[in-house]
């Protein structure tokens, strides 16, 4: 019961999604049919299917650790990257749904803004200003695809508790651009004080904290695919022959 309610669980968050639109249009169309709401719609589809992917990135290698299976992997002519890969392909094939949406409220956007400017009112500015938020925004949910298995395995195999790998996972993949955020805008702010300096008007705006936070995140997403991509095979190496040869 577990395994099947895991298993059509992505469906049914996909299903939600797809629904709330819909019963939004058909009570609230005015807002619904704002680009504004729409964008806003697409950027938690792509946060839910980021979380989630990290999630059972780590509850999958989690699994494997506690069933010993990186031991006998070690004793296999498999390479890390292959049993990698392996585990990466069968969680993208659990949360297509939640990806697939994602990558086609991506695609909405770009038409909408491109082919909806007379319904949706925008000027030749904004359409501009909107390519490049939405630019901004593929980025960060294609780097997101890339680094959060990679996060996911890395929390199942250093974490002393599997059971916390989810909750690591979660924090380094997602919540880690918040925390730098949070520590990076006070010392901007002092600096700007001890110099004197006026800070531009858009700097405590809420575009701007988003943007911040994106670019924090697709710079943190970049930055785990290098540093995990040579640590994972030492560690993965390390790890499991420790545990083998503690056995003899």
């Amino acid at each position: 019961t577990r395994d099947r309610l895991r298993r059509y669980l992505p469906w049914g968050v996909a299903s939600i999604f797809v629904g709330v639109p819909i019963i939004a249009f058909i009570y609230t169309p005015d807002v619904a049919t704002t680009y504004g709401a729409q964008f806003t719609w697409v950027i938690l589809v792509m946060m839910v299917a980021k979380l989630a992917l990290g999630s059972e990135s780590a509850r999958a290698f989690a699994e494997e650790r506690e069933q010993g299976g990186f031991e006998f992997v070690v004793s296999t002519p498999l390479g890390v990257w292959d049993i990698v890969r392996g585990h990466y392909r069968g969680v993208l094939t659990h949360l297509a749904p939640m990806i697939l949406l994602g990558l086609l409220g991506l695609i909405w956007l770009l038409g909408a803004t491109l082919l909806g400017r007379e319904f949706f009112r925008i000027t030749g500015g904004e359409t501009a200003a909107f390519l490049t938020a939405i630019a901004i925004l593929g980025g960060w949910f294609l780097t997101g695809l890339a680094s959060q298995p990679l996060i996911g395995a890395w929390a199942a195999m250093t974490v002393k508790r599997v059971k916390s790998a989810n909750g690591q996972s979660t924090f380094v993949g997602v919540l880690f651009p918040f925390v730098a955020l949070a520590i990076a805008v006070p010392i901007l702010g002092l600096v700007f004080v001890l110099l004197r300096l006026e800070p531009p008007s858009q700097f405590w705006t809420l575009a701007f904290f988003l943007a911040a936070v994106v670019l924090l995140t697709i710079g943190a997403d970049l930055f785990w695919i290098l540093f995990l991509r040579r640590l994972i095979p030492l560690k993965f190496r390390t790890w499991a022959s420790e545990r083998y040869h503690a056995k003899d």
